[in-house]
């Protein structure tokens, strides 16, 4: 008797070190947020750039996820971690901001890989 109680208890406080897991990464997330700073600033058609937006991963619909997918199909790039995997999250970034691709291949590698983080940040936990 005395044991399932236990068990009980310990079930119990497993399920609360679960949510205040969970509440804490979603804190963690926003803080983070959905805008990329570079290390150093990017001139792309008279304008400059020392961060990048990506709050329009909010609004991307099934529609957008199957164009980016036909893209890679199209290319022959088939990546086993797509939300970590530099191209596809390129693809993301400029169908969300809408800048062309010549703009992220002048990016520094660390740059870019602030792009990725975000992206990947976004679809795997937020």
């Amino acid at each position: 008797m005395e044991n399932e109680r236990n068990a009980e208890l310990e079930a119990q406080a497993d399920k609360r070190g679960e949510k205040n897991k969970s509440e804490d990464l979603q804190d963690q997330l926003k803080a983070i947020g959905l805008t990329a700073k570079f290390r150093k600033k990017y001139s792309f058609d008279g304008k400059e750039y020392d961060k990048l937006d990506l709050s329009g991963l909010n609004k991307l619909t099934t529609l957008d996820a199957q164009r980016i997918d036909e893209v890679m199909e199209n290319m022959g790039h088939h990546p086993a971690q797509k939300y970590k995997d530099t191209l596809f999250c390129k693809h993301v970034a400029m169908m969300v901001t809408g800048l062309p691709v010549e703009f992220f291949n002048q990016l520094s590698w660390i740059d870019m890989n602030e792009i990725v983080s975000r992206v990947g940040l976004y679809f795997l936990f937020m």
